[in-house]
């Protein structure tokens, strides 16, 4: 419905606008230590930035937005590989 697809969108841009989202180093704060979400814990694990890098994804297909589809490789695939290259002895294997 239009509802749901605009709660949707609505959201996604939302956690892309807020502090959870770290837009200097990439990638998802895991939560946050504040109720208002606006004091981010610096944890971050590869699976959450993986969902989240899918879920921007699935996004950008369902509603057509290309934004999404940029935060989604901005956040999540660029991230991963530039700490994929920076690795010791990974960057011959990519």
């Amino acid at each position: 419905s239009d509802f749901c697809r605009n709660a949707a969108a609505n959201c996604l841009r939302k956690m892309a606008a807020g502090a959870i989202h770290d837009p200097l180093d990439g990638g998802w704060h895991r939560y946050s230590e504040k109720p208002n979400w606006n004091a981010p814990h610096s944890e971050k694990l590869a699976q959450d930035q993986a969902l989240m890098a899918s879920t921007y994804l699935d996004g950008a297909e369902c509603l057509q937005d290309e934004s999404l589809r940029r935060i989604a490789f901005e956040t999540g695939l660029r991230r991963a590989l530039r700490r994929h290259r920076a690795a010791p002895g990974r960057a011959r294997n990519l």
